[in-house]
């Protein structure tokens, strides 16, 4: 549980400090700032698709920071050493 604990919390730290960096590659590709108005980001649609772009941030940094969990042994791991 520390290790998933510790690699979501990676992951959560990475996401912010990636945020600053995809904005910035993204006015380098010349993709523009919407700067919608007040009652364009009060409109429910707006507000779905930035809820549903969240989701998907959190969700890929937990899965990324679920990727030690590829390497590791299993045949090492006490909860199996005990079982023999």
């Amino acid at each position: 549980m520390a290790a998933a604990a510790l690699g979501n919390a990676f992951s959560n730290g990475l996401g912010m400090i990636l945020h600053g960096a995809i904005e910035r590659a993204s006015n380098a590709l010349g993709i523009a700032d919407p700067q919608l108005t007040l009652p364009q980001m009060q409109l429910r649609s707006v507000q779905l698709v930035k809820t549903s772009g969240g989701v998907i941030g959190i969700l890929s940094g937990c899965l990324l920071g679920m990727c030690p969990l590829l390497f590791m042994n299993s045949k090492s791991s006490p909860v199996q050493q005990k079982k023999k």
